[in-house]
């Protein structure tokens, strides 16, 4: 029974992927890449979104984070959270002059995310986020780098075919603003109003 459990949530996750939509995108400075976020929506209280990140594996280049909506205000807050701790970080990093640091942020959000392997989806459930920040000087210029990153993605399929991870890295306070714009549920919202193009055209 657990198989075939896991065997639909595949099926059915594949399907749900297929028929996914644009709903926007966000900019990461520090790779310099732009990630499209996709929407596979019934209502505004009933949707998945599939935000695109940079791969961590060095074989495995897709992957990202699925968001269900019943996991999108804690995700969000998770979000605000690091956030604020970021901007309270960078300040006391640039009053005491700390020029290398790595630190993880007490935060806790789980989501489910997903990648590809020899050319199929494959997903992963249930992964803890982990928030930090990550400050790094080359050449007399200081980042400040808010990383959020999943571990070792295992597939709900294959407990052999794996990911290292997949991370979001914000380098500014308005770069994590833009993304929040993008999966805002306003933004949710006029995507699910704005009528689809088959509906323009009346038989």
């Amino acid at each position: 029974m657990k198989i075939l459990f896991s065997i639909l949530i595949i099926y059915f996750g594949n399907i749900l992927f297929a028929q996914s939509d644009k709903l926007s995108s966000y900019h990461s400075s520090h790779f310099n890449k732009d990630y499209q976020v996709t929407i596979s929506a019934k209502s505004i209280e009933d949707f998945d979104l599939f935000i695109d990140a940079a791969s961590l594996d060095n074989i495995v280049y897709e992957g990202g984070i699925l968001l269900k909506s019943s996991e999108y205000s804690k995700f969000l807050n998770c979000i605000d959270s690091a956030a604020a701790k970021y901007s309270e970080w960078v300040q006391v990093a640039k009053t005491n002059e700390v020029k290398e640091l790595d630190k993880m942020m007490n935060l806790q959000c789980d989501v489910d995310a997903y990648f590809t392997f020899g050319g199929e989806w494959q997903f992963a459930f249930t992964v803890p986020l982990q928030f930090g920040l990550r400050i790094l000087t080359k050449d007399g210029k200081t980042k400040y780098l808010l990383i959020i990153r999943t571990q070792e993605l295992i597939s709900s399929k294959n407990e052999f075919i794996t990911m290292s991870g997949v991370a979001m890295v914000f380098k500014t306070p308005e770069e994590i603003n833009a993304f929040k714009t993008a999966i805002s549920k306003q933004n949710i919202s006029d995507f699910i109003k704005k009528p689809k193009t088959e509906d323009l055209f009346k038989d």
